[in-house]
């Protein structure tokens, strides 16, 4: 049998932290982002799929967690600085770049 620590009450190592996940909205970057979020991060969820990622979102909002999601393709340089002032608008998080 396999115990997930966060479902045992055992993991809160990320509570005020917020996590940036690329390709969150499916595969290993959703299994990322909601092993990040059980364990109380504030999840930033990237993805290029606009309709996944809403769906994503959704579906970890309603399992408890906090997330919001950011239509975006990491892999287009020209979006990164906009995406971050927008994170850092939202969240008041201190970046350097």
């Amino acid at each position: 049998m396999v115990v997930d620590r966060a479902q045992a009450g055992m993991g809160q190592r990320f509570a005020g932290q917020i996590a940036v996940v690329t390709r969150a909205a499916r595969g290993i970057g959703e299994g990322i982002a909601r092993r990040l979020g059980s364990e109380g991060a504030t999840l930033a969820l990237l993805d290029c799929d606009l309709t996944q990622l809403e769906a994503t979102v959704s579906s970890f909002c309603a399992k408890g967690l906090k997330a919001r999601g950011y239509h975006v393709d990491v892999a287009e340089e020209s979006q990164h600085e906009k995406h971050f002032r927008l994170w850092n608008e939202t969240w008041a998080l201190r970046m350097w770049w």
